[in-house]
């Protein structure tokens, strides 16, 4: 009876380990995806400028590309513990991260230096937006194609 009792407590314990572990990082998880919702709306903003989808408003670049920039300044690196990666299904984050978390650290460096540029010429004209847009794009892609699940 006891070994029973035992074993009942063993499975019940191991069952409950992929919920338990699976849940310790939907804290980083949702601060991540806050993060790039943020980030997102302005690059949105931006974009529709960009493809003509709205008028171009030098204020509101200005103030988007600013967001961005001021996003980018954040240090993120909490938000990133080794083991948050897309084997929850809540994230697309590739394990690959964590694997060379140096190469992610660049790409990220990368995009950080495209909303700097961004951020210093995006009210002064829509041909310049389109320019430094296509930098900071570029830059997001290069990550998502290495980093992110599709």
């Amino acid at each position: 009876m006891k070994k029973k009792l035992f074993a009942l407590i063993v499975i019940s314990i191991a069952a409950s380990m992929p919920a338990m572990a699976e849940g310790e990082y939907d804290d980083h998880i949702k601060a991540r995806q806050g993060y790039f919702q943020a980030v997102k709306l302005n690059v949105d903003l931006l974009s529709s400028m960009v493809k003509g989808k709205t008028s171009y408003d030098s204020t509101k670049a200005s103030i988007a590309a600013d967001n961005i920039y001021q996003l980018s300044r954040l240090n993120t690196q909490i938000m990133w513990p080794k083991g948050s990666g897309n084997d929850s299904e809540n994230t697309k984050a590739q394990p690959d991260i964590w694997e060379d978390f140096s190469a992610f650290e660049e790409k990220f460096n990368a995009w950080r230096k495209a909303s700097q540029q961004l951020t210093a010429t995006a009210g002064e004209s829509l041909s310049v937006l389109k320019t430094n847009f296509s930098e900071l794009s570029h830059s997001c892609k290069s990550c998502h194609r290495e980093f992110k699940a599709r």
